[in-house]
């Protein structure tokens, strides 16, 4: 049996990032993922969808997600990511190899969110 609730968008990401805490601790970290639950939150991808936190967070952490400092890229992949910019990249090629999504950006640290 299950129960479905409504609740804004703050909390849903209140709720992702709570879990996130059982996998890392590192501030940089979060806020990458911060970045990346908000933009999912605000544009509606949870809307009316069964949320089970543990399945959303664990896969993304485990199976689909990747953080990526600029060390891991060469200048040309870092560059064009940073000119790409949070979106869809399934088509372009890069050195690093090919991933579907950029999901978030610190330019500050030099890291980006990729989605596999």
């Amino acid at each position: 049996m299950s129960v479905m609730i409504k609740i804004e968008e703050d909390e849903v990401v209140d709720v992702l990032m709570n879990r996130l805490r059982v996998w890392t601790q590192d501030e940089n970290e979060l806020k990458l993922y911060e970045k990346m639950y908000e933009n999912y939150a605000y544009d509606g991808c949870f809307d009316g969808m069964e949320l089970n936190p543990m399945i959303i967070v664990d896969n993304d952490w485990v199976n689909y997600t990747q953080i990526l400092t600029q060390d891991d890229l060469s200048e040309s992949d870092y560059k064009k990511m940073l000119e790409l910019g949070v979106g869809d990249v399934s088509c372009e090629e890069f050195d690093y190899g090919n991933f579907g999504w950029i999901e978030a950006i610190d330019e500050d640290l030099g890291w980006i969110l990729i989605r596999w």
